[in-house]
């Protein structure tokens, strides 16, 4: 299921509109297909208020013919939309290309949004491409599967739990991260770069990964924030912190820029097991 929304939420590249009256703008993506060999894939995803339901399609040829009949529709800008307080159903479109290259947009009552918070009004009917198509198809009790989830989850108060994944992730204790104190204020002078260090308390090497993961607690559970634009590239090298033994760690922060108040813990991903790190926003 990880792998899912990494492969939708993960690689975004900008999506322009020239102007009122003018179709969304997806040449550069047009471009990069035309170049690919295999491999380019898109999905179309449906969330109809307790699922979201993901359709896939991987032929290079039917891709291309949905964008192109996408960057026919007009689309007029709009402001001050919180599609969090449209009526299902919502829709979703994520393009993945050979290489990684992708473009995201969420669809909700006649409205669009770009995956840069752009907002603009359209006149088409998207539910015809649920039977036009040669899907496969996968259901998914959450809706945050849908693109543009970082500008849908968040309210006011704080976030909109259909639009968060509750947390699958195991934490051990026994594996502390703390910030990294013997650096001197003058090295903590970027807010969205938290120098850590994590201690393995457990009886064995605790191996972990690139991959970072914020999680927010609500109501006694865990849940997954969503990241507020892509590309997010994880390396695949190991990291390994000796039983008993240390190693620094930076925290990325950027992506979820200002965040709620709430209570939130930052990961490192180990393979069974994962360190986390408490904190809170007041």
């Amino acid at each position: 299921m990880r792998k899912i929304v990494s492969l939708i939420l993960a690689l975004v590249i900008a999506i322009t509109c020239t102007g009122c009256g003018n179709g969304i703008n997806t040449r550069d993506v047009f471009r990069y297909l035309k170049e690919a060999e295999e491999g380019s894939e898109l999905y179309f995803s449906v969330y109809e208020g307790k699922t979201t339901t993901i359709y896939t399609l991987e032929e290079d040829k039917q891709v291309k013919k949905i964008l192109k009949e996408l960057s026919r529709v007009k689309a007029v800008p709009v402001s001050d939309w919180n599609p969090a307080e449209e009526q299902e159903p919502y829709y979703g479109i994520a393009v993945k290309a050979l290489g990684g290259t992708s473009l995201q947009m969420f669809f909700a009552n006649g409205k669009v949004m770009l995956e840069d918070g752009r907002q603009y009004e359209f006149d088409y009917d998207l539910s015809k491409f649920q039977g036009k198509y040669a899907w496969s198809k996968t259901d998914y009790r959450a809706g945050c599967y849908v693109p543009c989830a970082y500008y849908l989850a968040r309210t006011e108060e704080g976030f909109d739990e259909r639009f968060l994944t509750e947390s699958n992730r195991e934490v051990n204790d026994k594996i502390e991260i703390l910030f990294d104190l013997e650096k001197g204020e003058d090295e903590f002078d970027d807010i969205y770069m938290w120098d850590c260090v994590i201690y393995n308390n457990m009886g064995m090497d605790f191996v972990y990964g690139a991959e970072q993961d914020v999680e927010v607690e609500i109501d006694g559970a865990w849940y997954h924030v969503p990241i507020r634009r892509s590309p997010v590239i994880y390396d695949s090298a190991e990291r390994t912190v000796p039983m008993g033994g240390s190693r620094e760690i930076t925290f990325y922060m950027e992506e979820y820029d200002d965040l709620p108040k709430g209570k939130y813990r930052v990961l490192a991903i180990g393979k069974d097991v994962c360190g986390a790190m408490e904190f809170n926003i007041n």
